[in-house]
């Protein structure tokens, strides 16, 4: 849920529970939804789905409208409620890098 508008709704979601997590079968989206609109699948700025496990999506309390997603080894960033995501120069390092987030922590720094 947006923290600028909380009829704003942003979440990730795959075909089936292996396409979620095995990377064998990834295929993961992003869909964004405002008050009664119908659910709108995200791409701009965010990996392909085929091949991509995204394990979260989490809501900033600090900065409004901003939400924040993690894939394989990468973290993304919107700042607009979820429309359009920008890749972070954060990288996953070693064996971490093919890995995939199930939680996300955003400080206030």
């Amino acid at each position: 849920m947006s923290s600028s508008d909380p009829t704003t709704l942003v979440l990730t979601a795959a075909k089936s529970a292996y396409s979620a997590h095995y990377k064998e079968s990834a295929c993961s989206f992003v869909y964004r939804r405002s008050e009664n609109d119908a659910w709108q699948q995200v791409c701009n700025g965010l990996p392909r789905p085929e091949g991509s496990r995204i394990g979260v999506v989490a809501a900033s309390r600090v900065e409004l409208g901003t939400f924040y997603c993690s894939t394989e080894g990468s973290i993304y960033r919107s700042a607009d409620d979820g429309v359009q995501w920008q890749e972070l120069g954060v990288k996953w390092s070693g064996v971490m890098c093919g890995e995939l987030a199930f939680d996300m922590a955003i400080g206030d720094e």
